[in-house]
């Protein structure tokens, strides 16, 4: 039953207030009033009465079969409907919670179920009885106090539920879908030898009472909403933590291995497994280590059984066939996947095949094939090379002779290659029976440029395009190769003399040399023979020495006076020092750049015979002293040298440039009185002969300048410096005259002067030889 609520309407008290003195006339005013609305209250009163009497009785007779109003079940109002109406609205509204799933959840998971699939039903006739009482039972008075429609009154409705239900459906359905069983710890052996543990997983199981216990809890009290289903952890027998421990590693993986190759096997002992397992504590579940240091000798013994070493592929030459024989693949441990065997054999059964890998030898027929192609090609046929009238041929034995094959590891390829240093050699005596040198025009002056000798053109093989023409066809199908000779024009040519420009003298120089001795007169003769008729092409540089050439005896020159650093003494070719200052006497006056000259190391008298100052000289001991000119005309210039036997004349013939050539007066500074007078012994000379080589002279320096100009304007200005050291008389004597001796002197004595003398003669002899062996500073006095 319902509670009641009881209530009623609460009567305002009027309170009495006694009138003054003063105000006796209104008191009077209000009592009439009072006599007179009176009755009228009474009335007022009496209809009120009866008016709610009539509203009462109406009021009970409408709800005579009907539940009275504020009535709620269910949160349905069930005021104003008859039992049957609220039975039927109650019914609907039961059957509606207890056909709405309830939501049960456990982590990600989910399961819905009716309340009526759990046993529950609705009973809803207790609860409209007593909702129809209300208003009904107690006496008049409560009955009127329940019968006003003031607040709310509430009924619960009945429910009968199964409990067998739920807990059939908490044990048989939910607890095994939600149980998961722990996982232990497990070990496995990656392919490099770690050892792993992987992280044990608790498991979890349904708290069924507890679960039971909220599902009942939630029937009854009718509530909606999720409930989360209590579930109890299961731990795992065996964790990570345990692997940590070296000895359960080795009682779990230590254990023989036998590995297994065609008809053979090899067994790796528990022993051995055991020392090669390391414990360690490491990220990501890393517990240990099986060493492969450990497993490898092991493994490097297995080998040497079952080792094979490749044989590459060959490419012989048998005749003029080529012959390629296949490689053989090796054969080796694979190191790497027989120690990924043990590991995977240590967590299985303990057997496992040895892995072996094929080694590849690095030549294979494939990288000969091209090799093989060439070579085929290079030994097809002989090479003919041509020029002219003339072959020459490589036969395919020499072809093979010069043959390497180069092996291109890279690129898995190959190549044939000819022996350089070989064909080389062939190239060069090719080039020695072809080449020929040029032949220069050979040109003289009679009044006009003559020619003595033709020139004539030489040839020269190209030598590093033959190279490549040989190799080209060597691997191709032209066999015939045509050498490539170029013609070689002389420097001299003589085929068209107009165009060498010779045709009147630029320039001449001149030198006496009269009281010279004949050895000197010959010596300059010779050179002047040599240097005679030269021809100077368009800028090129002159030299003196290879004009020349070589001073020798067998090139015709005698012993002469010759300057050995401060001697004069003879040597070979003196006086070719006269044709050099006449040489460049010559260009000096034809207003030619003087590249390089040098002055004597004292005045040499000879070189102002013919009035010429000093300084004007020239100087040469080869290789050390050159003297060099260059030749700026544009044109040929043929140098004439004539003379007599007492003067030198050098003539330049080419195209005048025009030029005026002005010698300036010499300015001789630093005048040093000569030296004492020397004696020379020369044991060459008759005995008592005393003969002057030298003559005294000052030492100096002297600076000649030059001007060249053209059409008035100065295009050349230089000066020539030269300085001369001071000279004494020098004298050369032989030996002593023997005189008849009257009185043989003491044996003692003579013994000792005739060794004095002797000692003195071989001292002169030595300083005499030691200025002809000289080559130090040699002048061609």
């Amino acid at each position: 039953m319902g509670s009641t609520e009881h209530w009623s309407q609460p009567t305002e008290t009027i309170p009495t207030i006694k009138p003054k003195a003063s105000s006796q006339r209104r008191q009077s005013r209000n009592g009439s009033v009072l006599r007179t609305y009176l009755p009228l209250v009474g009335i007022s009163v009496f209809l009120c009465a009866f008016l709610l009497l009539a509203v009462s009785v109406g009021y009970s007779y409408y709800y005579r079969s009907k539940i009275y109003p504020n009535v709620y079940s269910l949160g349905i109002n069930l005021g104003g409907m008859t039992p049957e109406q609220a039975r039927q609205a109650l019914n609907a509204k039961a059957m509606e919670y207890v056909r709405t799933p309830l939501v049960l959840t456990q982590g990600e998971h989910t399961w819905k179920i009716t309340p009526a699939e759990l046993g529950l039903q609705p009973n809803v006739d207790p609860a409209v009885q007593q909702a129809y009482k209300y208003g009904r039972d107690g006496n008049i008075f409560h009955q009127f106090a329940e019968r006003i429609p003031i607040g709310r009154r509430t009924v619960r409705i009945q429910y009968v539920l199964d409990k067998s239900k739920i807990d059939n459906y908490v044990n048989n359905k939910l607890a095994p879908q939600i149980a998961r069983p722990a996982t232990d710890s497990k070990l496995t052996v990656s392919g490099d030898g770690t050892i792993l543990a992987s992280k044990e997983v608790d498991g979890q199981k349904l708290n069924t009472s507890m679960a039971i216990q909220q599902i009942y809890s939630a029937l009854v009290n009718l509530r909606k909403g999720d409930i989360a289903l209590p579930v109890v952890t299961v731990k795992a027998n065996i964790t990570q933590s345990t692997w940590r421990d070296r000895q359960n590693l080795v009682l779990k993986l230590s254990k023989p291995v036998t590995l297994r190759f065609e008809n053979r096997s090899w067994t790796i002992t528990s022993d051995e497994i055991e020392q090669a397992i390391v414990a360690e504590s490491g990220a990501e579940g890393v517990v240990g280590k099986i060493e492969p240091s450990k497993l490898m000798p092991i493994l490097a013994n297995i080998n040497k059984d079952i080792a094979l070493p490749p044989e590459p592929a060959k490419l012989e030459i048998k005749g003029n066939q080529v012959a390629l024989t296949p490689e053989q693949p090796g054969r080796r441990v694979d190191y790497s996947a027989t120690l990924s065997a043990i590991y995977a054999a240590l967590q299985s059964s303990g057997e496992t095949d040895l892995a072996t890998k094929e080694i590849e030898p690095i030549v294979t027929t494939s990288v000969l094939e091209n090799a093989r192609s060439q070579l085929e090609k290079l030994l097809a046929s002989p090479l003919k090379l041509h020029f002219k009238d003339q072959s020459w041929e490589i036969p395919t034995s020499t072809l093979a002779d010069w043959t390497s094959i180069d092996i291109d590891k890279a690129n898995r390829t190959s190549s044939v290659k000819l022996d350089p240093n070989k064909v080389n050699e062939f190239v060069d005596n090719l080039a020695s029976e072809i080449n020929q040198n040029p032949i220069n025009g050979e040109l003289t002056w009679r009044g006009k440029l003559v020619v003595l000798r033709e020139s004539q053109d030489g040839q020269d093989l190209d030598t590093e395009k033959t190279k490549d023409l040989i190799a080209q066809a060597a691997f191709s199908d032209d066999r015939d190769v045509d050498l490539p000779v170029k013609v070689t024009k002389p420097k001299i040519p003589t085929d068209n003399l107009a165009a060498l420009g010779i045709k009147e003298s630029i320039g001449w120089g001149s030198s006496e040399f009269t009281g010279s001795p004949p050895e000197r007169v010959h010596n300059i003769q010779t050179a002047a023979g040599y240097l005679n008729n030269t021809v100077v092409a368009p800028g090129e540089t002159f030299s003196f020495e290879k004009a020349i050439g070589e001073i020798s005896v067998e090139r015709g020159y005698q012993e002469g006076l010759t300057i050995v650093a401060d001697q004069t003494v003879p040597g070979i070719g003196g006086g070719v020092c006269q044709v050099s200052t006449t040489m460049f006497r010559a260009a000096f006056w034809a207003g030619l750049p003087i590249v390089e000259r040098h002055q004597h190391s004292y005045l040499v008298p000879y070189y102002q015979l013919d009035g010429d100052p000093p300084g004007f000289d020239a100087a040469v001991y080869f290789p050390y002293k050159d003297l060099k000119w260059k030749n700026t005309t544009g044109h040929y210039i043929l140098i004439e040298a004539k003379w007599t036997d007492t003067k030198l004349t050098i003539t330049l013939y080419g195209t005048d440039p025009g030029y005026e050539v002005t010698r300036g007066k010499p300015v001789i500074t630093n005048i040093v009185p000569p030296l004492p007078d020397k004696t020379i012994y020369d044991p060459t000379l008759p005995p008592g002969t005393k003969e002057q080589v030298d003559w005294a002279h000052e030492g100096m320096d002297v600076t000649i300048t030059r001007t060249v100009t053209k059409n008035g304007k100065v295009v050349l200005q230089d000066s020539f410096f030269s300085r001369y050291k001071p000279w004494g008389n020098i004298y050369r004597v032989g030996p002593p005259k023997k005189e008849p001796s009257k009185k043989e002197p003491p044996k003692k004595e003579t013994k000792n002067k005739n060794k004095e003398s002797e000692n003195k003669d071989k001292q002169q002899k030595k300083d005499v030889n030691n200025s002809k062996d000289s080559t130090k500073k040699i002048e061609q006095r």
